[in-house]
């Protein structure tokens, strides 16, 4: 039985890795560079991002100037304010204002959670903010602070009272210190840990029970 165990685990891990480890949310690859000035948002269409479009926004407070946008190449999202300077930007995933249709984030429950990279960033200065509403109009975001170089993640359990089966509206807010830059990659839903465990769980004991239904077909 523990050899049955093992070679499913093993078969459960490269089914996930292959089928199941995430979904994009936006990559920021593909579309051409789009990177606005402070107190200005613009709309980008683009395939790889879901429901088609993502809007960019950015606005500053200070004597300088800040900027927001995807950089192409190399694909990603970066946000930047000069010195003496505090920056907001806020990227929106909503299909240009006519919303996300009900999708379903969790995909059948297999993904329970937003990942993302940071390539680069003034730890300690800059919080990010994800709100997301569903088709029901609940609306609940949670927040990031602190981060460090590296991927991070946000559960999807952080967002009380939300049906993730039936999305309508993804942002994401950066909210930056002075003269705080951050550059990001890679959005997307995944599978949690605990999810992991038990499809691999649930794997072992189909194959477990179908071996001992065979072995009493057999007898």
């Amino acid at each position: 039985m523990k050899k049955i165990i093992s070679s499913v685990l093993v078969a459960g891990s490269m089914i996930l890795a292959s089928g199941v480890q995430a979904a994009s949310v936006d990559d920021f690859d593909g579309a051409s560079t789009l990177i606005i000035e402070a107190d200005g948002s613009q709309n980008a269409t683009y395939t790889g991002a879901i429901g088609g479009t993502r809007t960019v926004s950015v606005a500053k407070s200070g004597p300088l100037g800040a900027s927001a946008g995807v950089l192409v190449p190399p694909g990603v999202y970066t946000h930047s304010a000069d010195a003496l300077t505090t920056a907001t930007s806020v990227i929106t995933w909503d299909a240009n204002g006519t919303g996300l249709g009900g999708l379903d984030l969790a995909e059948g429950r297999v993904f329970s959670v937003f990942s993302f990279e940071i390539l680069s960033i003034d730890q300690g200065n800059v919080d990010l903010t994800f709100t997301v509403k569903d088709t029901l109009n609940a609306m609940a975001s949670a927040t990031l602070s602190g981060a460090g170089i590296g991927l991070q993640s946000l559960a999807f359990d952080e967002f009380a009272g939300i049906d993730f089966t039936s999305i309508d509206f993804i942002s994401l807010t950066i909210n930056g210190g002075v003269a705080s830059d951050l550059v990001l990659d890679n959005l997307k839903t995944v599978p949690a840990p605990t999810t992991v465990a038990l499809i691999l769980m649930g794997l072992a004991w189909f194959s477990i029970n179908r071996k001992q239904q065979k072995t009493a077909l057999v007898a």
